[in-house]
Parts: structure tokens; C-alpha cells; sequence
């Protein structure tokens, strides 16, 4: 919550499709929001990664990059996964850098609990400093995590915020802001485009809400 993320998450055969493919099935340079080909349909892994191009203006995970700065890390603590017809916490966990092929962050997933304590302790020992929030060892042996991923300024770079996923869900602190903000933003449309409207529908069985 308190971003410009609130996509629905597509999924193909492969992770190339929605690099330049939007919800409706449209050539689009900005893509589209999704989840790896290697995670079930039915959000079931323990491990769920979802890809999403760094755009500018705040478009797809273009705000991810502001949970490197600590005090906004601090501040924005939860989101929300819409799967399975209904509405799930996410807890935001970490923010971290990795390189885009380091394969314990995007390897399939792997139920192996030696694999999975492998994978807690490296978020942990690489999270940025100061963006970790910690939870009980019991509890995070037990969570379930998805991996929302996009670029950094370089090549092989990517950025990570990872959250746990729970039942409970979460109020939108930030919610009435946007409104706010969003309902200025429509009336100063309005008011240079008096003649003109544009309406865009998109339908998605899953979204990501952050």
C-alpha cells in the first residue's frame, strides 16, 4: 500500500510473452505484471516470484526502488494479493539487489527444506541495511513469500521486495490519499479534455496491490 502498484498478474508458458504484452493481449513496451512461469497457476509454491518492468512516472514495479530508502521502508508495511477468489495479506519482509540470474532467488521453486533455510538466511544476510523487519523464527520457517522483481540501472541488476504472504489482510492507510489524489487528477483531465473520454477495463483473476 502507499504505491502505484495495483495490477492484475498475468502468467504464460514462459517469462518473454508479458515483457511486451499487456493484460488484453496488445503489444505493449511497458508489458505486463506477472508471475514465473516455474510457479503453479494456483499461487500453491511457498515461493512465488513476480516479474514486472521498472517503468518511469510510477507505471508497473516502477516504485519498487523506493523501499530502498529506509524511511519509507518503515512505513510502508503491507499490501495485497487478490488469488483463488479472495483477498490476501502481503507483509512486507525485505528490499534487496541481487544479479538477475542468481538462482536462489529465481530458481524453480524448490520444497526442500534445506533449499528453503538456505534461501531465508541469504534474504536475511543481503537484505539492504535497515530493510529487514523481523518476524519469529517459527513463523518464517513456516511463511509462505512472494518476490516482487524488476531492474535496476544495471543490466544484470535486479531489485527485490520481498513480502510474506498470509490470510489476514490489511487496511489501506494510504487509500484516501490516492483517492484524493486520483480524483484531482481525473478533474484536471476532465477539464482539459471536456469532449473526451477514455474508459479501460481490465479483467484479471489475480492482483498484486502494494
Amino acid at each position: 500500500y502507499g504505491t502505484s502498484i495495483d495490477y492484475p498478474v498475468m502468467q504464460a508458458a514462459d517469462n518473454h510473452k508479458y515483457l511486451t504484452t499487456d493484460a488484453l493481449g496488445r503489444y505493449s513496451g511497458s508489458g505486463s505484471i506477472f508471475l514465473d512461469a516455474a510457479n503453479k497457476n494456483d499461487f500453491s509454491d511457498r515461493k512465488l516470484v513476480i516479474h514486472g518492468h521498472h517503468m518511469a512516472h510510477h507505471a508497473m514495479f516502477g516504485d519498487l526502488d523506493d523501499f530502498a530508502d529506509a524511511r519509507f521502508f518503515t512505513n510502508h508495511l503491507y499490501g495485497d494479493l487478490y488469488y483463488a477468489g479472495k483477498h490476501h495479506g502481503l507483509r512486507i519482509l525485505a528490499y534487496l539487489r541481487v544479479l538477475g540470474d542468481d538462482q536462489r532467488i529465481y530458481r524453480k521453486p524448490d520444497e526442500n527444506e534445506q533449499a528453503w533455510q538456505e534461501l531465508l538466511v541469504y534474504l536475511k544476510e543481503h537484505a539492504a541495511p535497515h530493510r529487514f523487519n523481523t518476524i519469529p523464527d517459527r513463523e518464517l520457517d513456516q511463511a509462505r513469500l512472494v518476490i516482487l522483481s524488476t531492474c535496476t540501472e544495471e543490466t544484470e541488476g535486479r531489485q527485490l521486495v520481498v513480502a510474506q504472504v498470509v490470510e489476514e489482510t490489511f487496511e489501506n492507510s494510504f487509500e484516501k490519499e490516492q483517492k484524493n489524489t486520483r480524483t484531482n487528477e481525473i478533474q484536471q483531465t476532465r477539464e482539459g479534455r471536456s469532449k473526451h473520454q477514455v474508459f479501460l477495463l481490465l479483467l484479471g483473476l489475480w492482483m498484486v496491490c502494494l
